[in-house]
């Protein structure tokens, strides 16, 4: 192998190791993220709707069947139409 193929394969390698941990940022970046949204939810499902939900659930489904159904119920038995 010449000092061009080992240099070649060491930039290679670094690009790799670079691009692993870029990923492993925007990853742990993601669950953090998460774990801030979830927590947020809570509070306002334990307010506003329900908590009857587990952590890993989707989170549009959190804010659709455990908190803007309790809300929209809510406005409704408070201003009925007609």
């Amino acid at each position: 192998m010449t000092n061009f193929e080992r240099i070649t394969e060491i930039g290679r390698l670094v690009a790799e190791i670079v691009e692993s941990v870029d990923e492993a940022g925007n990853k742990l970046a993601l669950a953090k993220e998460r774990a801030e949204t979830v927590a947020l939810l809570r509070e306002a499902c334990g307010e506003f709707g329900d908590n009857e939900w587990p952590d890993n659930l989707y989170l549009p489904d959190v804010i659709e069947k455990h908190l803007l159904r309790a809300i929209n119920a809510t406005l409704r038995s408070e201003h009925p139409t007609s």
